[in-house]
């Protein structure tokens, strides 16, 4: 937990050392939640694979958000243990994300945000995430992309990613708009295949109606590959560089009031340079679509989505997502929601050493529907559910599933 507020405190003073300093509202809130029920064991291989259990869980949620007339900071954390009873092993993870905005004058509009993220099971983390929905100023939330070539595998994987941008207004009606990310991956048990990536996007968007803007925009990243190798099995996955170039068009629409709808289409050439094999090219199809509209009194956003992205397994895949996501209040004390997401990574370009078969796949399914009932403004029961079903090239099909019910306390501002 030091390390969560250690990562909170350093976030916040190299955010806001950007900020002029002027009148800022600081909202703060904790949320802690204690929960017990009955899981099955997440980790497919070996030490009781498939064993379900009575387990316990504690999870912390920090949120901090700072505004001013030109600027917005928000802070969010989390940390949560789970511990199985019946063997005494844990699953943990922490994450932690900044993201900032700045307004320099009437055209320009500085961003940037800085996130990390370690856990012994990412891949359940984000099937099992909240589900989307709309935020108070209706920007649609970024498809979801799940890499599930490394589920299952006991590892630990450590995300440390930045970006920088902006945004400038040409016209009334036409603006451009920049990007850069830096992202590191590390996986820590002798299977994943670490990658570190550099790359940036450019822009150009353009009103053509009260409720349509069109846009146009470039891609460009470098990737690098550190490689697998032990003792026992030789070398597990090639080291190498990648590069990805892409373009692409999109359109977003207003569909109403409260429903939007993003449509973007396009295309990924990859080149790959890895150890002992030929320099290889492939082109691939690209896009998403996502609708969000405020239906059965609260928010349902639907998304799909196929890109090509550095996965744990070795290489660069096409993966395919489709997800829903729905939150309701069905009274002042009652809420419910529902997450459910269908992944599908295709055969790397670049494998790990032979052992995916020809046109092998992962596919992934996950649901989580979940029930809260407020007690007071601070105090809340909840009562969750999960289920996952993984297979693919490396693994046969596995189910994860589980029910937990617990209490969740908020500290400071309730929102």
């Amino acid at each position: 937990m030091k390390c969560l507020y250690a990562l909170l405190a350093g976030s916040a003073t190299v955010t806001l050392a950007a900020v002029p300093a002027m009148a800022q509202e600081v909202r703060s809130q904790v949320e802690v939640r204690a929960g017990a029920g009955y899981q099955s064991n997440p980790f497919f291989e070996g030490q009781g694979a498939g064993n379900a259990g009575p387990t316990t869980s504690v999870e912390v949620d920090p949120r901090i958000l700072i505004t001013d007339e030109d600027s917005r900071i928000s802070i969010n954390g989390n940390a949560r243990l789970d511990y199985f009873l019946d063997d005494g092993r844990t699953n943990d993870s922490i994450s932690i994300r900044t993201d900032a905005q700045q307004r320099m004058s009437e055209r320009l509009e500085l961003n940037g945000a800085a996130s990390f993220l370690t856990s012994r099971n990412a891949l359940f983390d984000a099937i099992f995430d909240d589900p989307a929905a709309l935020t108070d100023d209706q920007f649609l939330p970024d498809p979801i992309i799940i890499d599930g070539t490394v589920a299952g595998q006991q590892i630990r994987t450590t995300i440390f990613q930045i970006t920088g941008g902006g945004n400038y207004q040409l016209s009334p009606v036409s603006s451009l708009n920049g990007e850069i990310t830096s992202n590191w991956t590390e996986f820590d048990g002798g299977f994943g295949n670490s990658f570190a990536s550099t790359g940036g996007t450019v822009g150009y968007a353009r009103v053509i109606s009260p409720r349509t803007t069109l846009s146009v925009q470039g891609d460009l990243s470098f990737s690098r590959f550190d490689g697998i190798e032990n003792e026992d099995e030789g070398v597990l996955g090639l080291g190498g560089d990648a590069v990805l170039a892409g373009a692409s068009v999109a359109a977003q629409i207003q569909l109403s009031q409260t429903g939007r709808l993003n449509v973007q289409a396009g295309f990924t050439t990859v080149r790959t340079d890895f150890d002992v094999l030929e320099p290889q090219t492939s082109t691939f199809a690209s896009g998403n679509v996502s609708f969000c509209e405020r239906v059965l009194g609260g928010s349902l956003c639907l998304n799909g989505s196929r890109q090509v992205q550095n996965t744990g397994a070795g290489g660069l895949a096409p993966i395919s997502t489709v997800g829903i996501g729905w939150s309701s209040e069905l009274s002042p004390y009652d809420s419910v929601s529902l997450s459910a997401r269908y992944s599908v990574a295709e055969q790397p370009e670049v494998g790990i050493g032979g052992l995916f078969p020809e046109r092998g796949t992962t596919r992934l399914f996950g649901i989580n529907p979940s029930y809260r009932r407020r007690i007071s403004d601070d105090l809340r029961v909840f009562l969750e559910a999960n289920y996952a079903d993984i297979s693919g090239a490396l693994l046969d099909s596995n189910e994860v599933y589980g029910l937990r019910v617990g209490i969740a306390k908020m500290f400071g501002e309730v929102r």
